[in-house]
């Protein structure tokens, strides 16, 4: 995917622009002129992969067997290092006590092990804003203590919260009163010194946010689980795009590349497994049971994955989501339906093969889907809308085509034909946005208006049925 993602498609293309141009000029015979252009610009596009490419810097590649019996194209990340201290949720939480050092050190080596910048921060940051913090705490307290002055910071991340923490305790021992409301401005100034929202501490009585453990009845948590599956004939790695904003979230991503349902595969063997499902696509009854294979792909990923993938001690496997484009959003509808596992589904595009009993479903779900014109997508929705007890949605996005949701608009005009007058930036930020929004609602727990109500920011999202004329 790497010449066919980014700006190098449009490098490509205005290179073979100017390439003809350079060749009218010099041959000044048009058949000519284009047989030059073409054997030059694919002799270029056989040489670099060939001759150039090895010799950069090679990806970073690992391979693990899923288990005995392989599901093959299964591929899992997270926009977090590896190497967590983070426990996962193990149940509902206690009682509150007072927040700790203790708490303090989990949630510091939390961030640096499993953020999805912790590789690269500068620990100390971290360090500088909580201790700005606890002064300021002690001011408003009207508490004056020599103690209180910040120690020097060498850039050893151990090191530091070791100086940090000696300094803290002499703090705490001089005013454990004030032991619970320090801990808590410290940790929320950690927290906010990273500047955005892909980590979230919460603090509080009631309910526990589902990304909330550790030993006090605090926490930092990082992750969610979002399973991706593919239209027919494509590869998974045509949803990379949203993955990538997923990960980069915080989410664990795992998307399923089903065996012969694309057109090219190579399976851990090493054998090319080409697109037998495409030849029955016509066939009766084949829709549905696509879908239920995709479901049945996902039940297996979620048993073995934990246990064979090395981050699997993070995987949550009761906050699970399902996001699936043209006919891999059947299979979400499908999975739910299948495995209670699957608390929330997202269908870009796709027709609903799937049936929802008529006892309804009651989790979240929500559509995402172009402006083409109505036809058994649109009913299949309908359909489904009445039974869809729970939170849902239904979005269409004007200037989409179906493909738009992935990353094939990234290749418009270069190895690929446009698709719909939507860009494709602006089509990968609407996606990207309106499915972590809703993840973010229902995985965490977060305050999320955008899927709500129409949005200034996004007037290409029209909230249906009621903006569409349709039941």
């Amino acid at each position: 995917m790497f010449g066919a993602r980014g700006i190098l498609p449009i490098a490509y293309a205005a290179f073979a622009v100017v390439l003809g141009v350079t060749a009218g000029m010099l041959v000044r015979r048009t058949l000519p002129a284009m047989a030059l252009t073409l054997a030059v610009f694919a002799g270029i596009q056989l040489a670099v992969p060939l001759a150039v490419r090895p010799h950069l810097m090679p990806p970073v590649t690992q391979t693990f067997e899923l288990g005995e019996t392989n599901v093959d194209g299964v591929w899992a990340g997270t926009g977090t290092a590896a190497g967590t201290v983070c426990a996962p949720p193990q149940g509902p939480a206690g009682t509150e006590t007072a927040t700790t050092i203790d708490v303090i050190e989990q949630a510091y080596f939390c961030i640096l092990g499993d953020y999805y910048g912790g590789a690269t921060l500068d620990a100390r940051s971290l360090l500088i804003a909580g201790f700005a913090a606890l002064t300021r705490e002690l001011d408003r307290n009207g508490r004056d203590m020599p103690e209180a002055v910040m120690p020097a910071l060498t850039g050893d991340r151990k090191a530091d919260w070791a100086a940090f923490a000696a300094v803290y305790r002499k703090i705490i021992e001089r005013v454990p009163e004030l032991r619970d409301r320090l801990g808590v401005v410290t940790l929320e100034a950690m927290v906010a010194s990273l500047g955005d929202d892909h980590a979230t501490w919460v603090h509080g009585s009631g309910e526990r946010h589902p990304d909330q453990y550790d030993g006090d009845g605090y926490g930092l948590g990082l992750t969610a689980n979002v399973v991706l599956s593919p239209g027919l004939g494509e590869p998974v790695s045509m949803l990379t795009s949203l993955a990538e904003d997923l990960a980069s979230r915080g989410y664990v991503v795992a998307g399923i590349d089903p065996a012969y349902e694309s057109y090219a595969m190579t399976l851990a063997d090493g054998r090319i497994a080409e697109c037998l499902a495409c030849d029955s696509a016509s066939d009766p009854g084949f829709g549905e049971e696509v879908a239920e294979g995709r479901a049945a792909d996902v039940s297996f990923v979620l048993d073995r994955l934990p246990s064979v993938w090395r981050g699997g001690d993070r995987i949550d496997l009761s906050r699970v989501a399902m996001a699936g484009h043209l006919i891999g959003g059947a299979g979400a509808v499908a999975a739910m339906v299948r495995d209670s596992r699957v608390r929330t589904g997202v269908d870009l595009d796709g027709v609903t093969y799937a049936r929802i009993p008529k006892g309804g479903l009651s989790r979240p779900f929500m559509f995402i889907g172009s402006d083409r014109p109505a036809g058994e997508r649109d009913r299949t929705w309908s359909r489904d809308w009445r039974l869809l007890t729970g939170w849902k949605r239904r979005l269409v996005v004007s200037g989409a085509e179906p493909r738009s949701f992935t990353d094939y608009p990234h290749t418009a005009g270069a190895l690929q034909p446009v698709y719909g007058t939507l860009p494709a930036a602006r089509a990968a930020e609407i996606t990207r946005t309106y499915v972590a929004a809703f993840l973010d609602r229902h995985l965490k727990g977060r305050r999320q208006p955008l899927p709500d109500q129409p949005s200034p920011r996004y007037p290409e999202v029209r909230f249906c049925p009621a903006a569409c004329g349709r039941a």
